[in-house]
């Protein structure tokens, strides 16, 4: 299936104001691959500290952890929420992207320029993100680079995918692109489970063999030696009268 996911970024000759549009015709997914249900979260975002250059495919797990969004719930800008929706057969779960970011306003830019622009999409429709599985997709091309715009002569990035099957746009979890398909554990989950190995560990060591129970099997080993030897003594003896009353006979 051939699908398109669009973003871009008005021309501008005022650094203070910039629009940023796009969406996705394609289907976002579930981790079973079902559409997404209505009103499931979406992030733009840049990722800090990682050379435009950088390819997706070399992209390491402290690369897609330095995703820092600014747009949509739990970004920077949480107040532009970015939303799938249906628009009719084949396009159950697409979404659009219409932002207008000002900085006299107090709306907030990447932190640096240039940076990869990525998309991320969460399994949810609830305004909390923690524990909700998601994916994050990127593209090897100049139009997903955020150059700085305060320089008038920069155009505005256009990141825009136009396939399924395009061989610069990499996925986080590429082995299953468009779905929502990695799990993360929320804090309090977290605690419980730290919580749950403490009292393994707590349990371990208190089933290991005390001091005293060691002494005490020390002094059986030594009490059970005793016996011993004084059984073999006692045998030697049996023996040895055995053996005087043959010589006698």
């Amino acid at each position: 299936m051939t699908s398109a996911i669009f973003i871009f970024l008005s021309k501008i000759a005022f650094t203070a104001s910039i629009t940023i549009g796009g969406g996705s015709f394609a289907n976002v997914l579930n981790g079973l691959g079902d559409a997404l249900p209505e009103g499931s979260q979406i992030q733009v975002g840049s990722f800090d500290g990682v050379e435009p250059s950088k390819s997706g495919a070399d992209f390491t797990s402290v690369d897609w952890q330095s995703f820092n969004p600014f747009l949509g719930i739990g970004s920077t800008n949480p107040d532009e929420v970015i939303g799938t929706f249906s628009a009719g057969e084949g396009l159950e779960s697409v979404f659009q992207i219409s932002s207008e970011l000002d900085a006299e306003l107090g709306d907030l830019f990447p932190s640096e320029f240039p940076v990869r622009l990525g998309l991320r999409i969460f399994d949810t429709t609830a305004n909390s993100l923690e524990g909700v599985a998601y994916n994050t997709v990127v593209r090897d091309v100049s139009t997903w680079i955020f150059n700085d715009p305060e320089v008038i002569t920069n155009q505005p990035p256009t990141p825009s995918i136009a396939t399924e099957d395009d061989s610069l746009m990499f996925w986080e979890d590429n082995e299953n692109p468009f779905q929502t398909s990695i799990t993360t554990t929320d804090d309090s989950t977290r605690i419980e489970e730290l919580e749950a190995q403490l009292a393994s560990v707590i349990a371990e060591r208190d089933a290991r063999p005390t001091q005293e129970d060691y002494n005490a099997l020390i002094a059986e080993r030594d009490e059970n030696l005793e016996n011993y030897t004084a059984n073999l003594a006692e045998k030697d003896g049996v023996i040895t009268t055995l053996s005087e009353s043959i010589t006698e006979k």
